[in-house]
Order: structure tokens, then sequence, then C-alpha cells
């Protein structure tokens, strides 16, 4: 079993003043503990999407270049690649889609197929029409 770690999840949990912090620390926590399997994800286009979200959000740079730095030094977490057949079928499902998801929602669902990864950790309500992925559920509201 695997999980796949979604833009929100990634930025949410590494900003302090995110309103989803709590929530996005909480899953990962559950995530850490082996509960949704021992092979965590991410892509290189999740990667992009979450350090360009967090200059986006905060007009931070060092925020997201801390990011960055914590993405690639954190043990067990594996960087999927988007190569060119995927990107094909991702442009694809893009095209095809009735504008849910974003192009790289669209890769993540294509490597999530690909890689036979069935749990997503995402606060994207987008990915509820894809009947192939179980998303993680969020934590009850205190």
């Amino acid at each position: 079993m695997a999980v796949f770690l979604d833009t929100g999840i990634l930025v949410a949990e590494a900003n302090i003043d995110d309103s989803l912090h709590s929530n996005a620390v909480e899953i990962l926590s559950q995530i850490n503990s082996g509960i949704y399997g021992n092979w965590i994800c991410t892509s290189d286009y999740v990667f992009d999407e979450a350090l360009t979200l967090m200059y986006i959000r905060t007009g931070n740079i060092a925020l997201s270049k801390g990011l960055a730095k914590r993405l690639l030094s954190l043990d067990g977490l594996n960087l999927l690649r988007v190569d060119e057949g995927l990107f094909k079928e991702s442009t694809s499902r893009y095209l095809a889609q009735s504008g849910k998801l974003s192009f790289t929602d669209c890769t993540t669902v294509e490597l999530m197929k690909q890689n036979e990864i069935t749990h997503l950790a995402t606060f994207d309500s987008g990915f509820n029409s894809i009947p192939s992925i179980n998303l993680v559920p969020l934590p009850h509201s205190k």
C-alpha cells in the first residue's frame, strides 16, 4: 500500500500560518504511522506547484526555499517524475475532463494509476470524482 501527497498538504504543513496547518500535521502524522503503507510519494509537478504556491501565498521566498530543502531531505519520500508518455496521458485526461482538475492534478491521477497508488492526501475536492482514488480522511474539526 502507498499514499501520494498533494500540494495543499505539503504547503499547509510547512506554513504554520496556513488555516489548514493543524489538519495537515495530523494527516501527515497518520501517514507516517504507516496506516497507508510505507511508500510515501509525491511528484515533480506537485513539488513545483507546492514551492510556487508557498511563495504566492506568503510572498516569502525563504519559506518556499525552506519547503524545497525540507522535501528534498525527507527520508522515505519518493519523488515520482512525469515522463513523456505520462505527460501525454495527463494531457488527454486534462482535455477530456469537465474542469474539476488542474493539469498538475491530472498528472497526479495518471502517476497514481501507473504506480498502483490508491490513497491520496489532499484538501482538493476535485479528486472526489476519480473512483480509483481513496482520499485520506480529513481530521474532524475541533
